[in-house]
């Protein structure tokens, strides 16, 4: 059933005027006699929708009317795309219930919904209304999602929901019939990715980009698991004997890096189709920073093709970054690169472990500066034969909170100071039981609503993985984990989805990880 509701401006100038005739036509309503005061709900509420989690809510009503002559409704509406202005403001929305308390099962899109309930004298009309909102999504829509090696060598995704705090295992098995074919190499959530949904319309969902090291890539939108793009259609036309990296997010462009370069398109807040256009650049790899604000969200990335340093701006234009280094250059190097990172408590720094590929044995750090006029080499730092960051085969970066990295050494994790020549620190983990080997470390922010920064730590024994991820204060973790769960196949990388997140926002663009 569709109601209208009037926005809280004009109903309050209506319920108000309305009150004020009946005083003048009834003696009996005066302005203490007649009263109706609704409170009880939170300022905000989360479900998961098409499940059997409930919307439960008690509101408190106080009134001077009798019980039998008080009418109730809830109704929602979505507040961005069915909001209309005429010279009566009005919305479209739905009625779910006349019950004074409410119990819902929603089965509604991922999104954030304005959610009434209002309450009404049924002998004269008087009425009041409160609002709140709800945000929905699917059992596959929120949460962090684990990119695995199957026991047979292929690529499966498992989801932890943190609403339900339960895990979903196996999605892509479960939902689409069989995993990826080849070990996982990279997965990245695209907050607002554009396409063209089944009514012709263009529109925008959350979606994960998954690529395997047989050089697969699916675009699945993570509501449904239901795959949007393939390397069929995400083109203008197919294009063959492309290996495809990862796709990652800006301000307003999504990126997809591959062997030939970076093709972009618009995020749905900007419109379009969500098919990619003309590539850029002179090749990639998995290994991408964001450029941050400094750099209005570009991507700064090593290109195995070329062994060069490479841009691609806010606006997806191409440029090499440039150095002002005296003997180190930023094209054509004999290097490898083996990790990469942004850190923000060093002032937005781009930083890349590079290994000489005549003398492994050497090792430098290079660091970066990535701002409108593009990406230039500062500095670089050449590493200790010896140095334990180094010589690492598990590293992360913080972001905000301190200027460190992280490393794994003999099963432990350690920091490693990026700017000052401070010792490297060992960290104490707590609530991982001894002998547990150590198999992932990240550094996982969210900068969306309900902002988190925590310290993640996977475990692997045989086909079955552990995580643990800690809160953190000054870029280490304190205390016991604030979310543990397990699950089978090999722990490859964790990536957080959320359907609240905003467009155009630090939370969608942001972060780009490097595990």
């Amino acid at each position: 059933m569709k109601k209208y509701i009037y926005s809280a401006t004009v109903m309050l100038a209506l319920c108000v005027g309305f009150l004020a005739s009946c005083v003048e036509d009834d003696s009996t309503y005066s302005d203490h006699s007649v009263y109706l005061e609704l409170s009880g709900l939170e300022e905000k509420y989360e479900v998961v929708s098409f499940s059997s989690d409930k919307l439960e809510i008690n509101p408190v009503v106080r009134s001077s009317f009798s019980d039998d002559d008080l009418a109730y409704a809830w109704s929602y509406y979505d507040p961005s795309p069915n909001y209309t202005s005429t010279n009566v403001d009005t919305v479209r929305a739905d009625t779910i219930s006349y019950e004074k308390n409410l119990s819902y099962n929603p089965a509604v899109s991922d999104g954030t919904y304005t959610l009434v309930f209002t309450v009404w004298s049924k002998s004269t009309g008087y009425r009041r209304s409160i609002k709140t909102s709800f945000s929905a999504s699917s059992a596959l829509s929120r949460g962090f999602y684990v990119l695995k090696e199957t026991a047979d060598g292929n690529t499966d995704l498992d989801l932890y929901n943190t609403r339900l705090q339960e895990l979903i295992p196996d999605v892509l098995t479960n939902y689409q019939g069989k995993a990826m074919s080849g070990k996982p190499r990279c997965l990245d959530v695209i907050h607002g990715q554009a396409y063209i949904n089944d009514k012709g319309k263009e529109t925008s969902t959350n979606m994960l980009c998954v690529t395997t090291e047989n050089n697969e890539v699916q675009w699945i939108r993570a509501l449904d698991c239901k795959t949007i793009f393939t390397p069929q259609n995400v083109h203008f036309e197919y294009v063959p004997n492309e290996i495809p990296y990862r796709t990652v997010r800006g301000y307003w462009e999504v990126y997809y890096v591959t062997s030939n370069g970076i093709y972009s398109a618009y995020s749905g807040m900007m419109g379009g189709s969500g098919v990619l256009g003309a590539y850029d650049g002179t090749g990639g790899s998995v290994h991408v920073v964001s450029g941050a604000s400094g750099a209005y969200y570009g991507i700064l990335y090593w290109s195995n093709q070329t062994r060069s340093f490479e841009t691609s701006d806010y606006n997806a234009g191409y440029a090499p970054a440039s150095s002002r280094v005296p003997g180190y250059g930023t094209q054509n190097l004999d290097l490898e690169c083996l990790a990469c990172g942004l850190n923000m408590a060093a002032g937005e720094k781009q930083f890349f472990l590079m290994q000489d590929r005549s003398n492994p044995s050497k090792k430098y750090i290079y660091y970066f500066s990535f701002g409108f006029m593009g990406a230039t080499l500062t500095d670089v730092r050449e590493l200790d034969e010896n140095s334990g960051y180094g010589n690492a085969t598990l590293r992360a970066v913080c972001d905000r909170q301190a200027t460190i990295a992280y490393y794994v050494k003999d099963n432990k994790v350690f920091t490693y100071d990026l700017v000052n020549e401070n010792p490297d620190k060992e960290l104490t983990l707590q609530g991982i039981p001894a002998g547990e080997q150590i198999s992932h470390i990240s550094y996982r922010p969210y900068y969306g609503s309900g902002r988190f920064s925590y310290f993640v730590v996977g475990t692997q024994s045989g086909n079955t993985y552990k995580v643990y991820m800690y809160e953190t204060r000054a870029g280490e973790p304190i205390g016991d984990p604030v979310i543990t769960f397990s699950g089978t196949g090999k722990l490859s990388r964790i990536s957080y989805i959320d359907p609240a997140t905003s467009d155009m926002t630090d939370g969608a663009a942001m972060p780009i990880l490097d595990e």
